[in-house]
């Protein structure tokens, strides 16, 4: 009986939070004004470098291994339908320390120059106006 007042409870409190940042001051909301101040803050800039950058690293990372993985099995299907080897199992190749090495150095690469970018973004004289 306990869980279910507790689940009333948290409904309730976060009601009434939800109805608080509706209150409007001025000409804009409470909700409207934290999401205006957050968005202006000089965090979050290099956070979203950085957000952006993993993704695109996971993205390049995907497509290099799915045409690896193609490329691949194109040459192992081709091979396949050649006189006197047509039923033969393909065999699948590992992701080989070399092309792990290299993801891992481009990766390095872009995270010291992210890291950069930072910490120059950090030490830039604040604009007072």
């Amino acid at each position: 009986m306990g869980e279910v007042f507790f689940v009333i409870k948290t409904f309730i409190i976060t009601f009434v939070f939800v109805l608080i940042l509706q209150v409007k001051i001025g000409e804009q909301t409470l909700d409207q004004r934290i999401h205006t101040s957050i968005q202006a803050s000089k965090l979050v800039a290099p956070i979203e470098e950085t957000v952006r950058g993993g993704v695109l690293f996971i993205e390049h990372s995907y497509h290099k291994v799915l045409s690896l993985f193609n490329t691949s099995l194109k040459q192992k299907i081709n091979g396949d339908h050649a006189p006197g080897s047509r039923f033969k199992i393909p065999e699948m190749k590992r992701y080989t320390e070399e092309m792990a090495n290299e993801v891992s150095e481009k990766v390095t690469a872009e995270t010291k120059k992210t890291a950069r970018r930072f910490r120059d973004r950090l030490s830039e004289p604040e604009d007072s106006n």
